[in-house]
């Protein structure tokens, strides 16, 4: 059956920063979005509500992270400062740790992270390794400071995606942007998903290995380990 054309619109409608921000406005309240919006969450959406309303049984999961994976040891220091040093070196780092996350964004358990400093970045990413559109931004926080020190996640209008981090020890990438921010004075990473085109993000350790083994300057970190090539 096909799928009309109004409906495929609406998938992503969740996704719309904009309108999301008008919400809350009007609202005048958080506004929560889970990180499935799409496809992805149909089947979650329709378990929760079975439960919740058909079987008076109510339940909550505890998005984002609800793929495979273990609950990971703390990531050392020594690990942490070998991530800055690769990306330092101009390499990337797909980033695995724990659960994968649920949805179509990077939320810091299967993540591609480099370094901002040049459209060489950008152009490595998005075109040789993602396989994506030269217009798509990357995530990242956009002033003055923004476009003068990490020119490679600054969209072409001066724009870019907003995304945050909370600054806790339990956090690798928090760790690991605020290592990178004393080390260069630019508290900006680029985070994409740690997939290729029109593949789905990775989800074991196996995937992020195959992954990274496609790209000779990737550099693979599974569970607080960094990878060898062909290592399991």
């Amino acid at each position: 059956m096909r799928r009309s054309a109004r409906w495929r619109r609406g998938r992503g409608a969740a996704l719309n920063i904009h309108a999301n921000t008008e919400i809350a406005q009007q609202l005048g309240a958080d506004v929560y979005v889970a990180p499935c919006c799409d496809d992805t969450g149909e089947a979650l959406g329709a378990l929760l509500y079975f439960m919740n309303v058909e079987m008076g049984k109510p339940i909550s999961v505890d998005l984002p992270f609800l793929g495979m994976g273990a609950t990971s040891e703390p990531v050392s220091d020594v690990v942490i400062g070998h991530v800055v040093d690769d990306l330092l070196a101009d390499r990337v780092v797909a980033w695995h740790w724990g659960r994968a996350e649920v949805g179509p964004r990077a939320l810091g358990h299967r993540s591609l992270l480099s370094a901002p400093f040049t459209d060489r970045h950008r152009t490595r990413i998005s075109t040789e390794i993602k396989g994506r559109e030269p217009y798509r931004p990357f995530a990242a926080a956009s002033t003055e400071m923004t476009r003068e020190k990490a020119p490679a996640v600054v969209h072409y209008d001066g724009s870019a995606r907003i995304q945050t981090l909370p600054e806790t020890a339990s956090d690798p990438i928090s760790r690991i942007l605020t290592a990178f921010a004393d080390a260069t004075g630019v508290p900006i990473l680029i985070n994409t998903s740690l997939n290729g085109p029109g593949a789905p993000i990775a989800n074991d350790g196996d995937d992020s290995l195959a992954f990274a083994s496609r790209f000779p300057d990737v550099v693979p970190y599974v569970d607080g380990k960094r990878m060898t090539r062909g290592a399991a």
